[in-house]
């Protein structure tokens, strides 16, 4: 583990708080998103405006209705 084979303090230096890590570039880091090759940017953006896809809509009254009481069926029941 590593937390046996380092101290704290290290691992403070050497790893990455969890507020700047990301899996993937953020959004606004437009440089490393504009440095991906032409052919694979173009494939991605082709194959997602090709997806016919709506996004349910869910009412405000569904997340109410689950504050309230906590039951979720009537949201996801509406928006699969």
């Amino acid at each position: 583990m590593l937390s046996q084979r380092y101290s704290e303090s290290v691992l403070a230096d050497i790893l990455l708080s969890p507020s700047s890590w990301s899996p993937h570039p953020r959004g606004n880091d437009r440089s490393t998103w504009s440095n991906i090759r032409a052919s694979i940017r173009n494939a991605h953006i082709a194959r997602g405006e090709a997806a016919e896809f709506e996004w349910p809509v869910a009412p405000a009254t569904f997340f109410l209705d689950y504050q309230r009481t906590g039951n979720r069926m009537r949201w996801q029941t509406q928006v699969r």
